[in-house]
């Protein structure tokens, strides 16, 4: 029984570190693409006016979401309760 609950433990921890230098791999990948993309970008004019196109109309959408009664709600009430814990951070 014994040796059988070592050879688990075993495969567990082999599986544990194998999962996790996977992990590790997969983390250096997705910082290689981001330096990646944006290398490509400042060198392709073509990559950076569409990209400049993409922030203008994200920009223009944050706008227009905010304009809209619905959200201006709630960011007016995210002020209202940020000035409030502000208030009381400056009692103490």
């Amino acid at each position: 029984m014994m040796m059988l609950f070592s050879v688990t433990v075993g495969v567990y921890a082999d599986n544990y570190e194998k999962e996790e230098n996977l992990k590790k791999e997969i983390q250096k990948i997705d910082i290689k693409m981001h330096e990646t993309r944006v290398k490509l970008i400042k060198k392709d004019a073509s990559l950076k006016a569409l990209q400049e196109k993409i922030i203008a109309l994200h920009k223009e959408l944050a706008i227009r979401i905010d304009n809209k009664t619905e959200m201006r709600d709630l960011i007016d009430k995210k002020k209202s309760l940020k000035l409030e814990l502000e208030a009381l951070g400056n009692e103490e």
